[in-house]
């Protein structure tokens, strides 16, 4: 239902979702990437699990490309408009088939994890997590993921919103997300070898930097010259494809 329908409900039922889809996301990541890393060579670890991660680019890629021809067809604009309405929902009803199809070949498919079975179980497994040297650890993670996350959201999640404030024409926005999507797919191997070769903290510290540094000075480069069609464009491009390069790393 719209917020026209809903009223107020409707803040509560996307941030309730979200916070669904944040938890299975959450779990999932946490599940298939030690799993990817356990059955790759000792020496190419980095790299399989950046060819894992290669899934978010591509995905933001091929939903970019769903919408650019959703909106051919059926126009965004006004709050009556057919994108609006319901053309927004088709990526999701195609994601959704997609995860079934892929859900059942996992379930088929892929074996238990080795290690995983042979370890001793403990009774309470979210207690031992959260004390004791598991605790500090955890804590480490949190607040890493919780970066990458942050420089995401900071990034892609606000681009389109604010561009468009700006005047930026919708197929820039896309052409921009797509661009940086490819770019991505095509980086993150070698973002993998190099956390393998170097060391992924070293590597954490290095793209660290980058979104401290080049990112926000491409944003507002960005910004300052949204009118533009060249320099706006690829400024953004550059601050996207920053943020996204934190996840080639496992």
């Amino acid at each position: 239902p719209t917020k026209v329908q809903c009223g107020g409900l409707d803040p509560v039922q996307l941030g309730a979702t979200r916070w669904l889809d944040g938890v299975i996301v959450g779990g999932v990541y946490a599940a298939v990437s030690p799993l990817a890393r356990e059955d790759a060579p000792r020496d190419k670890r980095g790299l399989y699990g950046s060819l894992l991660n290669i899934g978010y680019p591509a995905a933001l890629g091929f939903i970019t490309i769903i919408t650019i021809i959703i909106l051919r067809f059926f126009p965004g604009g006004g709050i009556s408009s057919p994108y609006v309405v319901w053309g927004w929902r088709v990526p999701f009803v195609i994601g959704f088939v997609l995860s079934g199809i892929l859900f059942l070949y996992y379930l088929r498919s892929v074996p238990e994890s080795e290690l995983w079975t042979k370890m001793p179980k403990v009774k309470n497994p979210l207690r031992t997590l959260c004390s004791g040297r598991n605790l500090r650890s955890l804590s480490t993670a949190f607040i890493v993921g919780s970066g990458a996350w942050f420089t995401l959201d900071g990034t892609i999640g606000v681009f389109s919103s604010h561009f468009k404030k700006l005047g930026t024409d919708i197929s820039v926005i896309n052409s921009v997300v797509l661009l940086a999507a490819a770019i991505g797919i095509f980086a993150f191997p070698f973002i993998g070898i190099a956390g393998q070769r170097y060391g992924r903290r070293e590597v954490f510290l290095v793209l660290g930097a980058v979104n401290l540094v080049i990112a926000p000075a491409a944003f507002a480069l960005a910004i300052s010259n949204s009118a533009s069609p060249a320099i706006g464009p690829w400024s953004a491009t550059t601050g996207i494809v920053c943020a996204l390069l934190v996840w080639g790393l496992s």
